[in-house]
């Protein structure tokens, strides 16, 4: 499943020095020449707010590729009696915001933080597996790429289990890229960030931006700085906070038993509020809808996962393991 390489061409690690993080906060992590916006925006990151202010180590990331791919939702449409805004999706449980639409502008910053769970354990004669990750765009073309980052937990076959942090730019990289030097267990504290770099207050495509990634209870961060690849673009319609039973082959795995998982600190943020980076939790503009995912089998008889109410004031809800499901393809 996991092949040894380095980080793809179009990654490029940033690792402070901690003298630098001491005097110039979170400024440290920039290159020369970065616009106002930029460091706005990496000023106002929970996440990087955390790591400076923590004390915490940045390492180099490295890579390896895998054959697992996170991508785009699997829809079933809407839930018969659900409130407006409830899905059924193959793939995905969790929450979406859908935009942007009259009154703002594409999302630049989607960021979270959650506990790792464990791998199921004694899994024999199958794949279980379940990526928790924040993100930007739908992945439905190369025009709309989604960049994610995460986790990924794997139960199987003949009882290997696996847990590592991982990046994706789907579907110009369509599948996670492991950062194999941040380490990652079952109880572990994560916390992930997703940027777009937005050239201006008018533009509506990015090409760049930069994933970061925190193991919270080790103290350890990643910066990875990234350009979308052939010609891709992200257009930030969508912001995502999923678990999701990734695909493997041709289909999807069964869903790894995580039990519960409390997303926390689920935010987002626009392109229009880079100067001073608002925050939103569920807190819709006009033209936003927030998607509630209910993860189903192919045939909709089965629910897999489900994010149960709608989010808190504080960002926050619990997303609630069903059922393992089979190994199938919708």
């Amino acid at each position: 499943m996991v092949h040894d390489q380095s980080c793809p061409s179009n990654y490029q690690s940033v690792v402070p020095d901690p003298a630098s993080l001491k005097t110039y906060g979170a400024d440290a992590l920039l290159p020369a020449g970065s616009s106002d916006d930029a460091r706005a925006a990496i000023e106002s990151d929970p996440m990087v707010q955390w790591g400076v202010s923590h004390n915490a180590r940045w390492i180099d990331a490295q890579c390896a590729a895998t054959t697992v791919s996170a991508g785009p939702t699997s829809p079933a449409g809407t839930t018969p009696g659900a409130s407006s805004g409830s899905q059924v999706s193959h793939n995905w449980s969790g929450f979406e915001y859908d935009g942007p639409g009259t009154g703002h502008r594409p999302y630049s910053y989607a960021g979270m933080e959650w506990t790792t769970p464990a791998a199921e354990a004694g899994v024999l004669t199958t794949q279980r597996d379940v990526s928790i990750w924040p993100g930007i765009g739908t992945g439905q073309s190369a025009n709309d790429v989604l960049a994610q980052a995460g986790t990924q937990s794997t139960a199987g076959p003949a009882g290997v289990q696996s847990t590592y942090a991982w990046t994706e730019l789907y579907p110009v990289q369509p599948t996670e890229v492991q950062i194999t030097n941040l380490p990652v267990g079952a109880g572990d504290m994560m916390g992930v960030t997703i940027s777009a770099g937005y050239l201006s207050q008018t533009a509506t495509t990015a090409t760049t931006g930069d994933f970061g990634v925190c193991n919270m209870t080790h103290g350890t961060c990643v910066t990875i700085l990234f350009t979308v690849p052939s010609g891709g673009k992200i257009i930030g319609r969508n912001a995502e906070w999923i678990a999701e039973r990734p695909g493997i082959g041709s289909g999807f795995s069964e869903l790894d038993n995580f039990g519960s998982v409390q997303f926390t600190y689920v935010s987002a943020a626009t392109a229009e509020a880079s100067a001073n980076y608002i925050w939103l939790t569920n807190a819709n503009r006009p033209g936003e809808t927030t998607y509630r995912d209910t993860m189903k089998s192919c045939n909709g008889s089965t629910t897999l996962a489900d994010p149960g109410a709608q989010l808190g004031a504080n960002g926050a809800f619990t997303d609630f393991w069903v059922a393992h499901g089979q190994l199938e393809s919708c």
